[in-house]
């Protein structure tokens, strides 16, 4: 349900979770019943400092579970987008993987690429593999960034990511 935001749980007379209480597109509050109820919760990186979710996300889907003293499971599956254009505690934009796919490596402030140690796959491996070793090189004090000097017409391939990077150029 597109504009719906899931606000609280609605139990029944045994005390068992029978639905959800909403707040619909026009801020109107509805119960939505049902037999059983999975909180599938995305925005949560909101979280953090830095992350590529539109800035609204609360991760009000965990904030239910936890009024309610239900556990929160698989919590190390929150998946993060490693690569995004902006500066420690602001990021501008995503920068695709697929400009890692075109031959895009991440090298650290002394132009080294730090993940051909880390990974087969190198700049291209795993989005939970590539953000540790980013963090890594963060907490050594390392800057990290996307070298794109390998994929000609950059310009023309990523033209949104290139239009991004202007808008942020000094």
């Amino acid at each position: 349900m597109e504009s719906t935001e899931v606000i609280d749980l609605i139990y029944n007379h045994e005390h068992q979770v029978c639905g959800v209480l909403v707040l619909d597109s026009t801020d109107e509050q509805q119960i939505i019943e049902a037999d059983s109820v999975v909180f599938a919760t995305g925005g949560i990186n909101n979280l953090f400092p830095t992350n590529s979710n539109i800035p609204h996300t609360i991760a009000s889907g965990c904030v239910v579970a936890l009024r309610h003293d239900i556990a929160l499971e698989s919590m190390e599956m929150i998946q993060f987008h490693p690569t995004l254009l902006g500066e420690p505690e602001h990021a501008y934009s995503l920068v695709s993987e697929a400009v890692r796919g075109d031959g895009g490596v991440l090298v650290n402030e002394q132009d080294i690429p730090f993940m051909d140690k880390i990974h087969p796959m190198k700049s291209l491996a795993p989005r939970d593999v590539t953000s540790r070793a980013i963090y890594h090189q963060q907490q050594e004090g390392h800057q990290v960034f996307l070298d794109i000097s390998a994929i000609s017409n950059f310009a023309e391939r990523f033209p949104t990511i290139y239009k991004a990077v202007q808008a942020t150029s000094p």
